[in-house]
């Protein structure tokens, strides 16, 4: 993540610019919230997993984070509203 924030990773400026952008999934007057979901299931189709990584900008400066989520019914969605939780208590939201 640090990589992808400074810039320093094997894409050009253009393509990495694209993709920050891409990543953004939230705007508020304390922060930007940048990241990636996913949803994992089990062996029947049911959710049982749900991941959110990213990071978020706030008072000039950047937080990375990760957060996994585990349970029956567990999807993407959970994982981000945890670290959507967290980081405006936080005040970085």
């Amino acid at each position: 993540m640090h990589r992808l924030v400074a810039g320093k990773l094997p894409f050009s400026r253009t393509s990495l610019a694209v993709l920050k952008e891409m990543m953004v999934v939230r705007k508020t007057d304390n922060g930007v919230l940048f990241g990636k979901t996913g949803s994992g299931t089990d062996d029947r189709g049911t959710f049982v997993l749900g991941w959110f990584v990213g990071y978020v900008e706030s008072n000039e400066k950047t937080y990375a984070f990760a957060c996994t989520a585990q349970g029956e019914g567990i999807m993407s969605k959970d994982a981000r509203a945890i670290v959507e939780t967290v980081l405006e208590k936080q005040g970085l939201l």
